[in-house]
């Protein structure tokens, strides 16, 4: 494997099948590198980094679309002193068609929960574990609307039904099971996906992988130790207030004001493109609550059964800590428990291996 190496950057390469892929900084970057992937047009190449070379994982970074021979992609972390090593490698899509706004999200590890000293930690993000996740998966970019919901359901069971676009709510595990399994037998009638995939909430693990997106931090955009950065990237409680009542709308708190959803994709996306994943709504997972292991695993799907499932993001009522990329609760998932903070979204995946 061909290493490259540049002021404070060590820079590599991999060989495909589709014709040898190179890596380069541009020379005048500073701490936030520009990397430039040369590959066969068509290729979908996934770039990584790691700040130690022979210790930790590789944490996929960025994955391009090359529609030319040369793609580039500005690093949002700036590089320490000790300096940053990069690869990239070729990656092949499944040749399936995903609803519009997907986001395909690349296999890889990553460590899952916060560490002890993360600020607002809560005991249950804990231990931190190393996942690893074999398989790449489609992303819905934003939560499931209402407008989505009604179209497949018949039905808008969201407590702020007043606008289509926003995300669709009380909306209890069994209800969000029962849509994914209706786009799933919609999509493959429609010969847009073959029987080898299905439409489904996505794993606990799957859900804080795609939040994170390559980061280590609090937030998919850093700390953001004072808050003072969170209100362009969620919709939590210090800026979805209303002085006055929504249409059709009888709660209120003891502040005396009203909060609300906001339409999806308002503010800005973490650094994969998706929408939402910290505040709005909080969304569901597959898979029930269960502590952390600690240790190395694989493809965590969590226990067979239990009664409670896992929510995650925070959203449009709650404190903005709780929006933090390893903040997990629990909620009962048996008594179809639906609540006006609670909605979801989608992931695309491959369930049959050939």
């Amino acid at each position: 494997m061909p290493w490259i190496v540049a002021p404070l950057l060590a820079l590599t390469g991999a060989a495909t099948a589709r014709g040898e892929l190179a890596i380069e900084v541009r020379p005048d970057a500073g701490l936030r590198p520009e990397i430039r992937v040369h590959a066969d047009v068509g290729a979908t190449c996934v770039i990584e980094s790691k700040n130690e070379l022979g210790a930790g994982h590789w944490l996929a970074r960025a994955v391009l679309e090359m529609t030319s021979s040369t793609e580039a992609w500005l690093d949002p972390v700036p590089v320490g002193g000790s300096g940053r090593f990069y690869r990239s490698t070729a990656v092949t899509k499944p040749a399936v068609e995903p609803l519009a706004d997907m986001v395909w999200i690349p296999a890889g590890t990553f460590t899952m929960g916060s560490p002890e000293d993360e600020a607002a930690r809560v005991e249950w993000e804990g231990p931190q574990t190393v996942v690893t996740l074999s398989q790449g998966f489609w992303m819905s970019r934003y939560e499931v609307t209402q407008r989505q919901y009604q179209d497949l359901m018949g039905t808008n069971p969201s407590f702020f039904s007043d606008d289509p676009d926003r995300p669709v709510e009380q909306v209890s595990w069994n209800d969000a099971q029962r849509f994914c399994e209706r786009l799933t037998a919609r999509e493959i009638a429609a010969g847009r996906i073959s029987a080898r995939f299905a439409y489904r909430l996505p794993t606990e693990a799957q859900w804080e992988y795609a939040c994170r997106a390559g980061t280590t931090t609090r937030y998919s955009f850093g700390d953001d130790p004072d808050s003072s950065r969170i209100g362009a990237h969620a919709w939590t409680a210090s800026n979805s207030r209303v002085a006055e009542r929504p249409p059709g709308i009888s709660w209120e708190s003891e502040d005396g004001f009203y909060y609300q959803t906001s339409k999806v994709g308002q503010k800005l996306p973490n650094p994969w493109g998706l929408h939402d994943l910290h505040g709005n709504v909080y969304e569901w997972c597959r898979n029930r609550w269960e502590l952390y292991p600690g240790g190395t695993v694989s493809d965590p799907t969590g226990p067979a059964s239990g009664a409670f499932g896992v929510m995650r993001g925070g959203g449009w009522r709650t404190d903005k800590t709780q929006c933090r990329s390893a903040f997990r609760y629990g909620i009962g998932i048996f008594d179809d428990d639906a609540r006006e903070y609670l909605g979801f979204r989608v992931v695309l995946v491959l369930t049959l291996v050939p």
